[in-house]
């Protein structure tokens, strides 16, 4: 890996774009200097570099800090954040790396971050890092920053910690490394070479190995708790299943019979019961069939009136026609008379129109020579304003000219004695703060000495406020530590608590098993079913009795009704006699109406002529009614009288015969169902009789016997059920309490973890103390240089020091102000001499204007007084011809006058010949209408008398016919689905009667089974007993085989995974005995010192260029009294050869011997951290100032030795003589105001 050039653009004092080509302008050169005094931004370079290529600083390297900046500054950043390198009032900047890398390519890495819209004041946006390979510029790595770094570090082989160790060499970190005590080099080692890794190895060796041990423990634990059966009881446990399957086939043979037998009997029930709802839903749909006689004799009462539909409607129709005709007869004479007035109207509006247009033409004739001479004076004023306006707005401009140039003069002569005053008050406040001359000429270099001065004691603030609270949380992580540990060791306890509590519950389980309770409540549950069927068995029975009487009760109502409806049949003499009187009625009837007939002819007799039907001389009923008209419609009632009886006799005959036919019948359905019923009641009785053969102890037949029998026996039930709860609980408070020793276990593996966290924390809490301390120290010796560079510009300004030291940042910004002022005023004085010079020149220029355009002004205002007053005089004539009217105006209005005079007249010329045009033609259509009315009248009485005619031939009043009418065809069609579905429904329901008999007859006739129900129910309650026991044996006998060959299986597998587990913890715990330890100090110590000897081979293998007097070895390790090496530990000797290889401490060293040391061992981690990858940039910061001249010499002539070697070399100092001994450098060289600039220079240059 080699570095070619940096780059970069406003960059903390960097402003502005610089370059360090490496490769060409440096010349090749492969010993370097980057010099410049303190401040200037040497380092800055260094952080260009390491922000291309990894977006961080080493001296930014952190994660947390206060964010930096004003209270009211909303964008203040952290304190460990790199874009603080932009320098402020910047709008973008970036750096930018061009290097070499693992695989020879040569690459371009760049870090850019802009500020919001280009601004300076914008936002700052995230940082943008890419890659591009070179020269042909291709992109490489993701778009997301993370991923871009990452491809950066892959290219370069090193990481950022690998590369600070190989390519920034800092010598304070390795002089603190040199005489640091034994734990503090240990730290300063795992720092810098990056051996953190042992430590975490270390740890997770004991803490693995603690694992196994208690994973090996919990499986031992289980596998000693596993019981295995032995050969006898195995032999007995088979022997057991053989005799269960077979008593298992004979009691389900006897379920199957008994179950049989059952059937038979809730069959026949069945049967029974299904016949008796036939019988009752026959019945109800006879009632319902009963119940509609009056529908159907409405519909046949429709039926008899539907031939007078039609005459009804023709005579409503004709009777509407003939309103509609009236109607529209009287809205033809309302038109008539509407129309006879509008023709009035039109008349009288012709003749005033006409009139109005006379007046018209008389009005214009009469104004025409006023309208000649108005148009005259119009011609002359136009033409006087034409000149007139121009000259106005001349006169106008003038004026405001005049006033303006008045205006400047007085604005002029202001501005004047303003700047003098200016210029004396700038004047005396310069001569007054003479004492601040120096601070204000090399303001930039103050200001940064003010900023030092305030950034140091801002630091060593933060470091003394963070003291007690970095000693508290000290204090509190290891407070943490003790009681995560007490914690753990609680947890310890309480698993073992939850281990004996698991070990108690499994002994009151064995105790108690649950298997004979569920036995034993399985058996009362199977009595008390037994019992429950005996009940509803009596229960049943006294139902059965009960229903028998009720139904025979029914059967005499029924016989009853029978019987009165057989008398009420009886009637039919007395229907023959009435049916003869209707008979004679209906012919004397016929005659009468032969009679009238022959009204008709009556109307063509002539007195004194022989009638042509009886030859009679006399006609004494030729203009009247004829005596038989009254006998007539006497004779009409009569008949329908005796028809009205008839019918209602014939329909009383036949409802009678009806109901007599259906109480028959029912009543022998309910015959029948008593007889049924009462069989069923013998068969219940049979049942509870055969019962009580078998239980002596079983009380006489009665509802409610086995009432006591039953509770006793549910309070034994519920006994065992909550003996059997009990059982259970004890099952799940097993697995409850087996479930937490797993928790306590898993809780004691946790407390653990939490330890070894506390541990961690307390000690990253103790380094974060040390750091502070020492960071609080070097913020005071910055503070004290930067307040001894102040003592200068503030030589003559007294009492400074307090102000400073109470508040550098208010100080500095009064600084800042009088500065500000100091240069204010300056430029204040400056300007105002300028204004005075200008303004003098201004103000005669203005005066000569001013005269001249005075007397113009004069001239344009005589001429417009002159025009004015013309003006006037046209004006005045004007007004007395047509009032000062426009002529255009007039005319228009009078010849819009007669326009509109002349169209009305046109206009109401039509409408009177419209209006005469529409009364005409109204008077013909009031003829039609009369007509038409006349005709519509004639034929609504034709219709109302053929209707009067049909309702007395039917013998119906009007009122009734449109009554019965009113129902129409779809209420008559309803009706008629109704009836026919009753009478559908009680055919449909007999059949199903008929055929339920069918069927209960057929099923008595397969034959009736030995046993009874009863007895079917007590053999079936046995066979289930028996089957349940077996199968219960069988299951218990099977379930311990099962469970036997389980917990094998289990043992094996346990077996196997224990010798496993055994195995994995050897391997462990052999490993913790070499490197585990709590704290991760064994292997860390051992990893640290094979470090440590190979970094201190690799230094003095540099201390024979550097300082060949001297080699570095560890002090050797003391031995205990048993003669066993102690642990390891890194402390380190000196061997000075020149004194006989005398062995010397590293504190004896001088201050140029211990930088030459220092230098040995920057050199030789460099070389550790480069073993993958050849590192052909080194950049070397500070330490050269403690060397004498022959010192520095051997110091450089080694450093060229790595030149020599293809190496690169760049050495930042300061000190004065080492550019021109080296022959290229690059100088940072202040600008002033906080700016540098970068300069490359080489011995040819």
């Amino acid at each position: 890996m080699r570095i070619l050039a940096i780059r970069g653009s406003n960059l903390a004092s960097l402003q502005g774009d610089f370059e360090i080509d490496l490769e060409v302008g440096l010349k090749g050169a492969g010993l370097f200097a980057i010099t410049g005094p303190t401040g200037a931004g040497k380092s800055t370079l260094l952080d260009a570099l390491c922000l291309a290529l990894f977006g961080c600083t080493p001296r930014l390297d952190g994660s947390r800090g206060p964010r930096i900046g004003r209270e009211e500054d909303a964008s203040r950043l952290g304190a460990y954040d790199a874009c603080s390198l932009v320098r402020r009032g910047a709008g973008q900047a970036h750096a930018e790396v061009d290097f070499v890398g693992l695989d020879g390519g040569r690459y371009r890495a760049r870090w850019e971050v802009r500020r919001a819209y280009g601004k300076a004041s914008g936002k700052l946006q995230d940082p943008v890092v890419t890659l591009v390979s070179l020269p042909s510029g291709d992109p490489l790595g993701d778009h997301r920053r993370t991923e871009t770094l990452a491809e950066i570090s892959r290219r370069l082989g090193l990481t950022f910690p690998q590369f600070r160790r190989s390519v920034l060499l800092a010598q304070g970190d390795f002089a603190a490394f040199l005489k640091a005590s034994g734990d503090e080099r240990a730290e300063l080692l795992e720092k810098m070479t990056g051996t953190d890794l042992y430590s975490r190895l270390s740890r997770a060796a004991h803490e693995r190995a603690a694992q196994e041990k208690a994973k090996l423990a919990r499986l031992e634990a289980e596998l000693g708790a596993m019981r295995l059966l032995g050969e006898e009881e195995l032999v007995a446990l088979q022997d057991g299943l053989a005799s269960g399957q077979a008593e298992i086939q004979a009691a389900s043979d006897s379920l199957r019979q008994a179950e049989a037998d059952i059937w038979w009997h809730h069959r026949l029930a069945e049967l029974w019961k299904a016949r008796e709802q036939a019988a009752q839903e026959v019945g109800q749909a006879r009632e319902a069939w009963e119940e509609a006689a009056p529908l159907r004799q409405e519909l046949a009462g429709l039926q008899t009136v539907e031939p007078l539909k039609g005459v009804l409607r023709e005579s409503d129709q004709a009777l509407e026609a003939q309103a509609q005709a009236l109607e529209e007869l009287r809205e033809t004479e309302q038109i008539r008379a509407s129309r006879e007035q509008a023709r009035l109207q039109a008349k009288a509006v012709l003749a005033a129109r006409e009139q109005a247009r006379t007046h018209a033409e008389e009005e214009r004739a009469r104004l025409e020579p006023e309208l000649q001479k108005a148009r005259q004076l119009d011609l002359g004023l136009d033409a006087l304003a034409s000149s007139l306006e121009p000259l106005r707005a001349q006169v106008l401009g003038a004026r405001e000219s005049q006033a303006a140039e008045h205006q400047r003069q007085v604005a002029l002569e202001k501005e004047v004695a303003e700047s003098s005053c200016r210029q004396e008050r700038a004047l005396g406040w310069l001569e007054e703060k003479e004492n601040l001359a120096e601070l204000v000429r090399q303001w930039d270099r103050w200001k940064r000495e003010l900023q030092r001065f305030r950034e140091e004691d801002e630091v060593w603030a933060s470091e003394e406020s963070r003291r007690p609270g970095l000693a508290e949380a000290a204090e509190q992580a290891q407070a943490a530590f003790l009681e995560a540990e007490k914690a753990r060791k609680q947890a310890s306890e309480a698993l073992l608590v939850a281990r004996e509590a698991s070990e108690k519950v499994a002994a009151r389980r064995r105790a108690q098993p649950l298997e004979a309770l569920t036995s034993r409540r399985e058996g009362l549950e199977r009595h008390l079913e037994h019992l429950r069927g005996l009940a509803r068995t009596a229960e049943e029975a006294g139902k059965a009795r009960q229903a028998e009487a009720q139904a025979r009760a029914e059967a005499q109502t029924r016989l009853a009704k029978a019987a009165q409806a057989e008398s009420e049949a009886g009637r039919q003499a007395e229907l023959a006699t009435l049916q003869a009187r209707l008979e004679e009625a209906r012919r004397a009837l016929e005659g009468l109406r032969a009679s009238l007939d022959l009204q008709d002819r009556r109307a063509a007799l002539r007195p004194g002529e022989p009638c042509p039907l009886c030859g009679a001389i006399e006609h004494p009923f030729a203009d009247g009614q004829p005596p038989t008209s009254g006998a007539f419609a006497a004779q009409q009632e009569r008949v329908a009288d005796l028809e009205r009886q008839s019918r209602d006799l014939t329909a009383a005959l036949a409802q009678a015969r009806t109901r007599q036919e259906i109480w028959q019948r029912e009543a022998a359905d309910h015959l029948r169902q008593a007889e049924c019923l009462g069989r069923e009641a013998e068969l219940h009785e049979t049942t509870w009789a055969q019962a009580a053969e078998a239980d002596p102890d079983l009380p006489p037949l009665a509802p409610g016997c086995l009432a006591g029998p039953l509770a006793e026996l549910e309070e034994q039930r519920e006994a065992v059920r909550r003996l059997e709860k009990e059982a259970l609980r004890l099952d799940q408070t097993a697995q409850e309490a087996a479930t937490a020793v797993e928790r306590q276990q898993k809780g004691l593996e946790e407390a653990l973890d939490r330890v070894q966290a506390a541990e961690k924390v307390a000690r990253e809490a103790r380094e974060k103390a040390q750091a502070s301390a020492r960071q609080q120290d070097e913020a005071a010796r910055g503070r004290e240089a930067a307040f001894g560079e102040l003592r200068e510009p503030f030589a003559e300004v007294p009492g400074w020091e307090k102000p400073l030291r109470r508040n550098p940042q208010t100080f500095a910004e009064h600084c800042q102000k009088r500065v500000a002022e100091w240069n204010r005023y300056q430029e204040e004085s400056e300007a105002a001499r300028q204004d005075l010079a200008r303004l003098a020149t201004d103000l005669t220029a203005l005066q000569a204007r001013l005269e001249v355009e005075t007397r113009a002004l004069a001239e344009k205002e005589d001429s417009l007084r002159l025009l004015l007053e013309e003006k006037v005089r046209l004006e005045a004539e004007r007004a007395r011809v047509l009032d000062g009217e426009p002529v255009a105006r007039v005319e228009q209005r009078l010849r819009e006058a007669l326009e509109v005079a002349v169209r009305d007249c046109e206009e109401a010329r039509r409408g009177d010949s419209e209006a005469a045009s529409l009364l005409a033609q109204v008077e013909g259509h009031l003829q039609a209408r009369r007509e038409e009315a006349s005709r519509r009248e004639g034929q609504a009485r034709l219709t109302r008398e053929a209707l009067e005619g049909a309702l007395a031939r039917a013998g119906l009043e009007e009122a009734e016919l449109r009554r019965r009418l009113e129902r129409g065809a779809d209420w008559a069609d309803k009706v008629r689905v109704q009836l026919e579905g009753l009478e559908t429904r009680r055919r449909d329901l007999e059949t199903v009667l008929q055929e339920r008999t069918r069927a209960l007859e057929e099923h008595e006739s397969q034959g009736q089974p030995a046993r009874t129900a009863a007895e079917s129910e007590q053999d079936l309650q046995v066979a289930r007993e028996a089957q349940s026991e077996a199968q219960l044996k069988m299951a218990r006998v099977q379930s311990a085989l099962e469970q036997d060959a389980a917990n094998r299986r289990q043992s094996e597998a346990l077996a196997r995974k224990l010798e496993e587990r055994r195995e994995r913890w050897r391997v462990w715990e052999g490993l913790r005995e070499v490197i585990g330890s709590a704290d991760g100090k064994r292997f860390r110590v051992f990893a640290q010192s094979l470090t440590l000897e190979a970094l201190l081979a690799e230094a003095n293998a540099n201390l024979v260029d550097l300082a060949p007097r001297y080699r570095l070895e560890r002090v050797p390790p003391p031995r205990e009294a048993s003669g066993r090496v102690a642990e390891e530990h890194l402390a380190i000797q000196v061997v000075d050869m020149d004194m006989g290889d005398a062995v010397r401490s590293v504190q004896s060293l001088s201050g140029g011997e211990s930088f030459l040391v220092s230098l040995a061992l920057a050199l030789g981690l460099s070389a550790l951290a480069a073993e993958r990858a050849r590192i052909d940039s080194l950049f070397i910061d500070e330490g050269f100032g403690s060397l004498d001249a022959e010192t520095l010499e051997v110091a450089l002539s080694c450093l060229e030795s790595l030149q020599a070697g293809g190496r690169q070399v760049g050495i930042i100092s300061h000190v004065s003589g080492l550019a021109e001994r080296l022959g290229a450098r690059v100088l940072v060289e202040p600008q002033g105001s906080g700016r540098s600039r970068v300069l490359v220079e080489t011995a040819m240059t």
